[in-house]
């Protein structure tokens, strides 16, 4: 059995980050992963289900 003890906590679906043209924003991904890292959170599932990944084609 794998070791699964690192992924334990608050492993929030990571979201794309859009500017007000409607592309995805590198600078807002930035921020918006270190507001993640500063509260605590440990991991990010990128590409999961928060619901935008049939958009981003």
């Amino acid at each position: 059995m794998r070791n699964l003890e690192k992924y334990r906590g608050v492993i929030p679906a990571f979201y794309a980050c859009y500017d007000e043209k409607g592309e995805i924003s590198k600078e807002r991904a930035k921020k918006f992963t270190s507001f993640l890292i500063d509260k605590g959170v440990k991991g990010l599932y990128v590409g999961g289900s928060s619901g935008e990944c049939i958009y981003q084609s």
